[in-house]
Protein backbone atom coordinates (compact mmCIF):
# COMPACT_ATOMS: atom_id res chain seq x y z
CA UNK A 1 0.00 0.00 0.00
CA UNK A 2 1.18 3.17 -1.10
CA UNK A 3 1.72 5.96 1.51
CA UNK A 4 1.08 9.68 1.34
CA UNK A 5 3.74 11.34 2.56
CA UNK A 6 4.07 13.89 5.18
CA UNK A 7 3.47 16.91 5.21
CA UNK A 8 6.72 18.46 5.72
CA UNK A 9 6.90 21.08 9.02
CA UNK A 10 6.09 24.93 8.04
CA UNK A 11 8.84 26.79 8.41
CA UNK A 12 9.26 28.79 11.43
CA UNK A 13 9.93 32.71 11.19
CA UNK A 14 13.29 33.64 12.88
CA UNK A 15 13.06 36.16 15.82
CA UNK A 16 13.63 39.74 14.81
CA UNK A 17 16.83 40.64 16.65
CA UNK A 18 16.92 43.59 18.77
CA UNK A 19 19.22 46.89 17.85
CA UNK A 20 22.67 46.32 17.28
CA UNK A 21 25.22 48.53 18.78
CA UNK A 22 25.87 51.47 16.90
CA UNK A 23 22.32 51.41 14.46
CA UNK A 24 19.87 53.51 17.31
CA UNK A 25 16.70 52.43 17.99
CA UNK A 26 14.81 51.76 21.01
CA UNK A 27 17.41 54.12 22.59
CA UNK A 28 17.02 56.30 25.54
CA UNK A 29 16.95 59.92 25.16
CA UNK A 30 19.85 60.49 27.90
CA UNK A 31 22.28 58.12 25.57
CA UNK A 32 24.34 59.97 23.72
CA UNK A 33 24.31 57.56 20.77
CA UNK A 34 21.14 57.80 20.16
CA UNK A 35 19.94 58.66 16.63
CA UNK A 36 18.33 62.77 15.62
CA UNK A 37 14.85 60.82 14.08
CA UNK A 38 14.47 59.11 17.38
CA UNK A 39 10.87 60.09 19.05
CA UNK A 40 11.51 63.11 20.97
CA UNK A 41 9.82 63.29 24.23
CA UNK A 42 6.75 65.11 25.40
CA UNK A 43 8.11 68.93 26.83
CA UNK A 44 11.49 68.40 25.12
CA UNK A 45 13.29 71.40 24.22
CA UNK A 46 15.12 69.86 21.33
CA UNK A 47 11.43 70.25 19.65
CA UNK A 48 11.91 73.96 19.66
CA UNK A 49 14.59 73.48 16.54
CA UNK A 50 13.42 70.05 14.86
CA UNK A 51 10.68 69.18 13.14
CA UNK A 52 8.97 65.94 12.14
CA UNK A 53 8.67 66.72 8.37
CA UNK A 54 7.68 64.18 5.54
CA UNK A 55 10.05 64.88 2.55
CA UNK A 56 9.14 63.99 -1.25
CA UNK A 57 12.84 63.37 -3.16
CA UNK A 58 12.60 65.21 -6.33
CA UNK A 59 15.20 64.27 -9.53
CA UNK A 60 16.65 66.30 -11.45
CA UNK A 61 13.87 65.90 -14.26
CA UNK A 62 11.56 67.27 -11.75
CA UNK A 63 9.91 64.18 -10.85
CA UNK A 64 9.27 62.57 -7.17
CA UNK A 65 11.15 59.53 -6.20
CA UNK A 66 9.98 58.35 -2.92
CA UNK A 67 8.50 59.58 0.34
CA UNK A 68 10.67 59.50 3.29
CA UNK A 69 10.49 60.82 6.74
CA UNK A 70 13.24 62.84 9.26
CA UNK A 71 13.88 66.01 10.90
CA UNK A 72 14.60 69.41 9.26
CA UNK A 73 17.16 71.35 12.01
CA UNK A 74 16.34 74.71 12.31
CA UNK A 75 19.44 75.68 13.92
CA UNK A 76 21.52 73.84 11.78
CA UNK A 77 19.16 73.99 8.74
CA UNK A 78 19.82 70.65 7.62
CA UNK A 79 17.44 67.93 6.84
CA UNK A 80 18.54 64.44 8.48
CA UNK A 81 16.76 61.44 7.27
CA UNK A 82 16.10 57.94 8.80
CA UNK A 83 19.57 57.06 6.76
CA UNK A 84 21.15 59.68 8.87
CA UNK A 85 22.43 61.82 6.27
CA UNK A 86 22.41 65.58 5.49
CA UNK A 87 21.04 65.27 2.22
CA UNK A 88 18.14 62.93 0.71
CA UNK A 89 19.66 59.41 -0.43
CA UNK A 90 22.54 60.96 -1.59
CA UNK A 91 20.23 62.42 -4.73
CA UNK A 92 22.23 65.69 -5.83
CA UNK A 93 19.60 69.36 -5.83
CA UNK A 94 19.52 72.42 -7.15
CA UNK A 95 19.41 74.39 -5.28
CA UNK A 96 16.14 75.69 -6.35
CA UNK A 97 14.45 71.98 -6.17
CA UNK A 98 16.07 72.46 -2.65
CA UNK A 99 13.99 74.95 -1.61
CA UNK A 100 10.79 73.62 -3.52
CA UNK A 101 11.32 70.32 -1.08
CA UNK A 102 11.81 72.78 1.91
CA UNK A 103 8.23 74.97 0.92
CA UNK A 104 6.54 71.69 0.92
CA UNK A 105 7.96 69.84 3.88
CA UNK A 106 4.45 69.15 6.00
CA UNK A 107 6.17 70.24 9.63
CA UNK A 108 4.23 69.36 12.77
CA UNK A 109 6.59 71.57 14.95
CA UNK A 110 8.25 74.77 14.37
CA UNK A 111 8.72 75.99 10.96
CA UNK A 112 12.92 77.27 10.21
CA UNK A 113 12.70 81.18 10.46
CA UNK A 114 13.34 83.00 7.77
CA UNK A 115 16.18 85.33 6.33
CA UNK A 116 14.11 88.55 6.37
CA UNK A 117 12.37 87.40 9.93
CA UNK A 118 15.91 86.62 11.41
CA UNK A 119 17.19 89.96 10.10
CA UNK A 120 13.86 91.90 11.48
CA UNK A 121 14.39 90.46 14.62
CA UNK A 122 18.04 91.40 14.79
CA UNK A 123 17.20 95.13 13.77
CA UNK A 124 14.46 95.40 16.42
CA UNK A 125 16.22 93.36 19.24
CA UNK A 126 19.71 94.09 19.54
CA UNK A 127 20.61 96.24 22.09
CA UNK A 128 23.80 97.77 19.86
CA UNK A 129 24.28 98.85 16.53
CA UNK A 130 24.78 96.11 13.70
CA UNK A 131 28.47 96.42 12.08
CA UNK A 132 27.01 95.02 8.32
CA UNK A 133 30.47 94.75 5.89
CA UNK A 134 30.26 94.15 2.51
CA UNK A 135 30.93 91.30 0.24
CA UNK A 136 31.20 90.98 -3.52
CA UNK A 137 31.42 86.73 -3.96
CA UNK A 138 30.67 83.68 -2.24
CA UNK A 139 34.50 83.36 -0.69
CA UNK A 140 34.19 86.99 0.74
CA UNK A 141 30.73 85.94 2.23
CA UNK A 142 31.50 83.19 3.97
CA UNK A 143 34.85 84.74 5.61
CA UNK A 144 32.30 87.50 7.05
CA UNK A 145 30.12 84.81 8.49
CA UNK A 146 32.89 83.05 9.90
CA UNK A 147 34.33 86.25 11.28
CA UNK A 148 31.12 86.20 13.40
CA UNK A 149 28.70 88.67 11.76
CA UNK A 150 25.14 88.29 11.17
CA UNK A 151 24.33 90.72 8.69
CA UNK A 152 26.13 91.51 5.41
CA UNK A 153 25.46 93.89 1.93
CA UNK A 154 25.92 92.86 -1.09
CA UNK A 155 27.46 95.45 -2.35
CA UNK A 156 26.84 96.82 -6.08
CA UNK A 157 29.61 98.81 -5.87
CA UNK A 158 32.73 95.91 -4.99
CA UNK A 159 30.60 93.34 -6.79
CA UNK A 160 30.95 95.60 -9.86
CA UNK A 161 34.38 95.64 -9.23
CA UNK A 162 35.21 92.39 -8.35
CA UNK A 163 33.11 90.49 -11.39
CA UNK A 164 33.53 92.91 -14.05
CA UNK A 165 36.59 94.92 -13.05
CA UNK A 166 34.72 98.65 -14.02
CA UNK A 167 33.16 101.55 -11.63
CA UNK A 168 29.92 101.49 -10.00
CA UNK A 169 28.11 103.15 -12.76
CA UNK A 170 25.19 100.59 -13.72
CA UNK A 171 27.28 98.52 -15.58
CA UNK A 172 26.72 95.36 -13.74
CA UNK A 173 23.35 93.59 -14.67
CA UNK A 174 20.38 92.65 -12.75
CA UNK A 175 20.77 88.89 -13.28
CA UNK A 176 24.59 89.27 -12.69
CA UNK A 177 23.60 90.73 -9.33
CA UNK A 178 21.30 87.81 -9.04
CA UNK A 179 23.87 85.41 -9.87
CA UNK A 180 26.03 86.54 -7.44
CA UNK A 181 23.32 86.86 -4.56
CA UNK A 182 22.42 83.30 -4.98
CA UNK A 183 26.02 81.94 -4.63
CA UNK A 184 26.84 83.86 -1.66
CA UNK A 185 23.44 82.41 -0.13
CA UNK A 186 24.42 79.03 -0.74
CA UNK A 187 28.17 79.41 0.44
CA UNK A 188 26.98 80.54 3.79
CA UNK A 189 24.54 78.90 6.74
CA UNK A 190 22.61 81.86 9.04
CA UNK A 191 24.49 85.00 7.43
CA UNK A 192 21.37 87.39 6.93
CA UNK A 193 22.24 89.35 3.38
CA UNK A 194 21.33 92.48 2.35
CA UNK A 195 21.24 93.22 -1.35
CA UNK A 196 22.07 96.48 -3.00
CA UNK A 197 19.56 96.62 -5.75
CA UNK A 198 20.67 100.33 -6.94
CA UNK A 199 17.37 102.02 -8.61
CA UNK A 200 15.44 98.92 -9.24
CA UNK A 201 17.21 98.46 -13.15
CA UNK A 202 13.92 100.41 -15.03
CA UNK A 203 10.90 101.59 -14.20
CA UNK A 204 8.09 100.52 -11.26
CA UNK A 205 7.54 96.81 -13.03
CA UNK A 206 11.14 96.13 -12.84
CA UNK A 207 11.13 96.93 -8.65
CA UNK A 208 8.77 94.59 -8.67
CA UNK A 209 10.67 91.96 -10.86
CA UNK A 210 13.99 92.78 -8.90
CA UNK A 211 11.91 92.00 -5.23
CA UNK A 212 10.39 88.82 -6.32
CA UNK A 213 13.48 87.78 -7.62
CA UNK A 214 16.21 88.56 -4.69
CA UNK A 215 13.21 87.19 -2.29
CA UNK A 216 13.49 84.26 -4.08
CA UNK A 217 17.27 83.94 -3.87
CA UNK A 218 17.10 83.90 -0.17
CA UNK A 219 18.04 87.48 0.20
CA UNK A 220 17.24 88.78 3.65
CA UNK A 221 16.65 92.64 2.28
CA UNK A 222 16.67 94.84 -0.56
CA UNK A 223 18.26 98.39 -0.90
CA UNK A 224 16.72 100.56 -3.35
CA UNK A 225 17.82 104.02 -4.53
CA UNK A 226 16.19 107.01 -6.33
CA UNK A 227 18.95 108.10 -8.70
CA UNK A 228 18.16 108.12 -12.80
CA UNK A 229 19.40 105.44 -14.88
CA UNK A 230 22.62 104.94 -15.29
CA UNK A 231 23.11 105.61 -11.90
CA UNK A 232 26.65 106.20 -10.28
CA UNK A 233 28.53 105.88 -6.91
CA UNK A 234 26.85 107.69 -4.22
CA UNK A 235 30.34 109.39 -3.49
CA UNK A 236 31.73 110.83 -6.71
CA UNK A 237 32.61 114.23 -6.63
CA UNK A 238 30.34 114.98 -9.96
CA UNK A 239 27.18 115.91 -9.20
CA UNK A 240 24.41 112.91 -9.30
CA UNK A 241 21.09 113.23 -10.21
CA UNK A 242 17.86 111.84 -8.99
CA UNK A 243 14.48 111.38 -10.37
CA UNK A 244 11.22 113.41 -9.69
CA UNK A 245 9.77 113.58 -5.97
CA UNK A 246 6.56 111.07 -8.36
CA UNK A 247 8.50 108.74 -9.70
CA UNK A 248 10.66 108.23 -5.95
CA UNK A 249 7.63 107.31 -4.43
CA UNK A 250 6.29 104.91 -6.85
CA UNK A 251 9.66 102.81 -6.66
CA UNK A 252 9.51 102.51 -3.15
CA UNK A 253 5.28 101.93 -3.40
CA UNK A 254 6.04 99.33 -5.31
CA UNK A 255 8.81 97.94 -3.65
CA UNK A 256 6.68 98.02 -0.03
CA UNK A 257 3.22 96.60 -2.08
CA UNK A 258 5.69 93.73 -3.39
CA UNK A 259 7.06 93.13 -0.10
CA UNK A 260 3.47 92.64 1.33
CA UNK A 261 2.16 90.51 -1.36
CA UNK A 262 5.06 88.01 -0.98
CA UNK A 263 5.29 85.32 2.34
CA UNK A 264 8.74 86.17 2.98
CA UNK A 265 8.32 90.08 3.34
CA UNK A 266 11.91 91.37 2.51
CA UNK A 267 12.95 94.20 4.51
CA UNK A 268 12.67 97.37 2.46
CA UNK A 269 15.46 100.11 3.08
CA UNK A 270 14.79 103.55 0.88
CA UNK A 271 17.72 105.15 0.09
CA UNK A 272 18.07 108.72 -1.40
CA UNK A 273 21.21 110.42 -3.25
CA UNK A 274 19.13 113.90 -2.83
CA UNK A 275 21.58 115.19 -0.45
CA UNK A 276 24.19 115.61 -3.22
CA UNK A 277 22.30 116.11 -6.16
CA UNK A 278 19.22 118.08 -4.75
CA UNK A 279 20.11 119.47 -0.96
CA UNK A 280 19.31 118.21 2.47
CA UNK A 281 16.19 119.63 2.33
CA UNK A 282 15.18 117.58 -0.16
CA UNK A 283 16.91 114.38 1.26
CA UNK A 284 15.02 114.85 4.70
CA UNK A 285 11.53 115.21 2.04
CA UNK A 286 12.20 111.41 0.86
CA UNK A 287 13.05 110.11 4.04
CA UNK A 288 10.11 111.09 5.55
CA UNK A 289 8.06 109.87 2.14
CA UNK A 290 9.91 106.70 2.66
CA UNK A 291 8.57 106.62 6.02
CA UNK A 292 4.94 107.12 5.55
CA UNK A 293 5.57 104.07 2.69
CA UNK A 294 6.38 101.58 5.10
CA UNK A 295 9.72 101.08 4.57
CA UNK A 296 11.11 99.14 6.87
CA UNK A 297 14.67 101.16 7.19
CA UNK A 298 15.98 104.72 5.37
CA UNK A 299 19.49 105.50 4.31
CA UNK A 300 20.60 108.89 3.29
CA UNK A 301 23.79 108.60 1.32
CA UNK A 302 26.71 111.12 1.21
CA UNK A 303 25.59 112.74 4.76
CA UNK A 304 28.85 115.00 5.64
CA UNK A 305 28.18 116.36 9.14
CA UNK A 306 27.06 114.51 12.59
CA UNK A 307 24.33 117.63 12.32
CA UNK A 308 23.31 115.89 9.14
CA UNK A 309 23.38 112.48 10.38
CA UNK A 310 21.62 113.54 13.66
CA UNK A 311 18.60 115.16 11.42
CA UNK A 312 18.18 111.71 9.67
CA UNK A 313 18.13 109.69 12.85
CA UNK A 314 15.50 112.17 14.34
CA UNK A 315 13.22 111.76 11.74
CA UNK A 316 13.33 107.69 12.30
CA UNK A 317 13.35 108.55 16.19
CA UNK A 318 10.17 110.56 15.64
CA UNK A 319 8.56 107.36 13.39
CA UNK A 320 9.34 104.85 16.16
CA UNK A 321 7.80 106.97 18.85
CA UNK A 322 4.94 106.64 17.03
CA UNK A 323 4.81 103.01 16.86
CA UNK A 324 6.69 102.26 13.06
CA UNK A 325 9.17 99.73 12.93
CA UNK A 326 11.81 101.34 11.13
CA UNK A 327 15.84 101.61 11.75
CA UNK A 328 17.90 104.32 10.20
CA UNK A 329 20.93 103.07 8.59
CA UNK A 330 24.45 105.00 8.20
CA UNK A 331 27.29 103.72 5.47
CA UNK A 332 31.31 104.17 6.80
CA UNK A 333 33.07 104.38 3.37
CA UNK A 334 36.69 104.56 3.59
CA UNK A 335 38.05 107.97 1.29
CA UNK A 336 34.08 108.80 0.69
CA UNK A 337 32.62 112.08 2.07
CA UNK A 338 30.75 110.65 5.28
CA UNK A 339 32.56 110.77 8.21
CA UNK A 340 34.03 107.65 9.66
CA UNK A 341 35.44 108.51 13.20
CA UNK A 342 32.34 107.01 14.85
CA UNK A 343 32.51 104.05 16.80
CA UNK A 344 29.10 101.48 16.93
CA UNK A 345 28.32 102.92 20.48
CA UNK A 346 28.35 106.61 19.15
CA UNK A 347 25.98 105.70 16.44
CA UNK A 348 23.89 103.45 18.42
CA UNK A 349 23.23 106.92 20.61
CA UNK A 350 22.40 108.98 17.74
CA UNK A 351 19.83 106.49 16.42
CA UNK A 352 21.55 104.00 13.47
CA UNK A 353 20.69 100.68 13.82
CA UNK A 354 22.43 99.52 10.66
CA UNK A 355 26.41 100.51 10.17
CA UNK A 356 27.82 99.05 6.69
CA UNK A 357 31.77 99.11 5.82
CA UNK A 358 31.96 98.69 2.15
CA UNK A 359 35.88 98.88 1.86
CA UNK A 360 36.54 96.82 5.07
CA UNK A 361 37.05 93.62 3.98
Amino acid sequence: TLRSPSPSPRPQPRPRPGPRPGRGGGRKESDPRARPWDPLPAGSTQRKTQAVVRIHSIGWDGEERMGVMGYYDAKKGLWTTSRGHNRLHHMKMRPSVRAGIRARALSSGEEAMSPSSRLRRLLHESSEALACPCCHDALSAKLIERAGFEVAFVSGFTTSASRLGAPDAQLITYSEMLDESRAMKEATKELCLIVDADNGYGNVLNVRRAVEGYARAGMAGILLEDQVNPKSCGHVLDRKEVVSREECVARLKMATDTRDEMGSRPVVIGRTDAKRAESMEEALWRVEAFLDLGCDAVFVDALETREEMNQVAGLVRGARARGQQVVAMASLLEGGVSPTNFSLEELHEMGFTLVSYPLSL
